[in-house]
């Protein structure tokens, strides 16, 4: 474990530490010949899931956090398409997903199985609730200028949310095993420190934290 409750007062995002296990995860996973994406694992404690304050919040993040993030547009309007074909992004029409019939739940449902997270312009409330991508534990960003559609992508895909739900465990990915070691710690640092200012005790409420690639075992 980077953290665990036997290492208290240590210091957290240290460098000369996590490189080397980085590189490890980065040859377990060149061995299995895969590109995989490593992800932070964590588990607080001392706290109150019933009482204490909650959280829900994004961080974003120095460098992008996996190879291929997913992103879909959701818009109504001619011209959000146009800019979504010339960036080679997914978009997806909201009279496609308008509607609580079958078909039309199916197809939501299908949108966030598929993708990471969502991009939406336009007046989208009477076409779609955002609480179904919400409750199905995907981002989502706002986009009121389609020019700005390119930096609202890239911003989406250094986003990390941080979200206290009903139990202890946290995780968050933090880069790809094809990323240089260096920006994936840059990753790590940013992250932890930003979840550690959300927490009532700061590092004090973390028990455990472990680095982990897609299909390995927790470092």
């Amino acid at each position: 474990a980077v953290v665990s409750t036997q290492s208290t007062g240590m210091q957290i995002a240290d460098k000369s530490k996590l490189i080397p296990i980085i590189d490890q995860l980065k040859a377990e996973c060149a061995s299995r010949k895969k590109k995989e994406t490593v992800a932070v694992q964590l588990t607080i404690k001392g706290y109150d899931f019933q009482k204490d304050n909650r959280f829900n919040e994004n961080c974003v993040l120095p460098n992008e956090k996996r190879s291929r993030e997913n992103i879909c547009v959701l818009g109504g309007e001619s011209n959000i398409e146009e800019e979504c074909k010339r960036l080679g992004i997914d978009f997806k029409h909201f009279n496609d997903i308008t509607g609580n019939s079958k078909e039309k739940k199916r197809e939501k449902k299908k949108l966030t199985i598929k993708y990471d997270g969502f991009i939406i312009h336009g007046k989208f409330a009477k076409h779609f609730n955002i609480k179904y991508i919400v409750q199905k534990r995907r981002y989502y960003f706002l986009l009121g200028n389609v020019a700005d559609l390119a930096d609202v992508v890239q911003k989406a895909k250094k986003t990390v949310q941080f979200k206290l739900r009903k139990n202890p465990d946290i995780a968050f990915p933090i880069g790809s095993t094809e990323m240089d070691s260096e920006k994936i710690f840059d990753n790590f640092e940013v992250g932890i420190n930003f979840l550690i200012s959300l927490l009532k005790k700061g590092s004090k409420n973390l028990q455990v934290v472990t680095l982990k690639t897609n299909q390995g075992k927790p470092v």
